[in-house]
């Protein structure tokens, strides 16, 4: 066992899509993240002023303050350590900067990872203050 153990580890750890010949298929570190955002129940507590899911670890979230009724300070992205690196934040942004655009709320990037996700995603760009 630790022999089939030792040939199938490295596979794993190299993130590459590969069968391992014994009916089984190490998914890619791309495959990991598009099963664990698909199906996030996100949430929108508005008395708090935050965007949530529950995932291992907790609550990640991006909270926010509202000014006026015209736009929406993003202040703070978190993901649990227990679940990071799987595209939750981005999943949380995406849904986040889609709100807005349906409410027609404008959007300041005040958390650097809010305003990475932009950057890297220039069709929310309009939505800047």
């Amino acid at each position: 066992m630790g022999f089939l153990f030792n040939q199938i580890l490295p596979t794993y750890l190299d993130f590459s899509k590969q069968s391992t010949g014994y009916g089984v298929t190490i998914l890619g570190q791309n495959d990991r993240k598009m099963l664990a955002t698909t199906n996030l129940n996100i949430a929108h507590d508005a008395e708090n002023h935050l965007f949530f899911v529950k995932v291992k670890g907790g609550n990640a979230e991006i909270s926010y303050e509202k000014h006026a009724d015209n736009y929406l300070d993003l202040t703070h992205t978190y993901v649990p350590e227990a679940s990071r690196g799987f595209g939750i934040a981005s999943t949380l942004a995406e849904y986040v900067l889609n709100f807005a655009a349906q409410n027609q709320y404008k959007v300041k990037p005040s958390c650097p990872f809010i305003r990475d996700f932009i950057n890297k995603n220039p069709d929310y760009q309009p939505l800047v203050i």
